[in-house]
């Protein structure tokens, strides 16, 4: 018997170093209204993707980090117009600060195309990807460039294109499947293959959620860092929590608080 997603209806017309990392968002030419927050998102159908139009998630973050509990916060920002996007995630840290990424790239009906990618803590990171080119160009790496695959995404952007993918699906993909992406980072690129576990309830500072459990597997025989993504079914499949694991009792857990669309 298969098991159906709640899957929301899609409008035609119309997710860590990445564990920590998350952002605000540049409203230059797309603008955040702060009057209409509708109670259920919309969304713009290309290809086999279905893109949500806005979203503004607020988390809750418990860490432990050389024995030291920790509470954060973060907040991830979305929003989509004229085939192009913007994405930002912002995670207030005790101690250190904030740390910020943003994502902006192209619509494409296969998947998010980056173009530019910023990571700041400290210190600022862009990655240009330049599909003319076929390149990636770190301001700060060594090599300095790499080709661009095809599927490339970025530690922001990935978060939405798996949201996209599974909204844009008829029925859930069958437990086991695995999907491999290659990620930009600040400084590399690395390829993440996510498998999916199957649906579960969940409980958040939201409540009871129904969320597709979603894996990375290992990146090598060495990775010693576990991560474990919760993708709400009603939530579009925004992550309603990421779990990251890294032994010696280091982890971070960010859970869902609010959603604004």
């Amino acid at each position: 018997m298969k098991t159906s997603l709640r899957r929301p209806d899609v409008n035609t017309h119309s997710w860590v170093g990445w564990c920590l990392g998350f952002f605000c968002l540049a409203l230059s030419s797309l603008s955040w209204s702060e009057t209409s927050t509708p109670s259920q998102p919309s969304f713009h159908r290309l290809g086999n993707m279905a893109y949500v139009g806005r979203a503004q998630l607020e988390y809750k973050i418990e860490g432990k980090t050389h024995g030291f509990a920790y509470p954060a916060r973060a907040t991830m920002r979305w929003i989509s117009q004229d085939n192009s996007y913007q994405a930002s995630l912002e995670v207030g840290l005790p101690l250190i600060g904030n740390r910020t990424q943003h994502s902006e790239g192209v619509l494409g009906a296969s998947g998010l195309e980056p173009t530019v990618f910023k990571d700041h803590q400290r210190r600022d990171f862009q990655v240009n990807l330049q599909k003319k080119e076929g390149t990636i160009v770190w301001s700060d790496a060594s090599p300095p460039s790499a080709p661009l695959e095809a599927q490339t995404q970025d530690a922001l952007s990935v978060f939405f294109q798996l949201s996209a993918l599974l909204c844009g699906m008829s029925e859930p993909p069958p437990i086991g499947k695995t999907l491999t992406l290659p990620i930009v980072m600040a400084q590399s690129l690395e390829h993440w293959t996510f498998k999916y576990s199957g649906l579960e309830n969940i409980a958040t500072p939201m409540g009871e959620l129904q969320a597709l459990h979603v894996q990375r597997l290992a990146r090598s025989k060495d990775d010693r860092q576990v991560v474990d993504l919760w993708l709400a079914t009603d939530l579009a499949f925004m992550p309603a929590r990421i779990l990251i694991e890294q032994g010696e009792g280091e982890r971070v857990d960010q859970l869902l608080k609010s959603v604004q669309w």
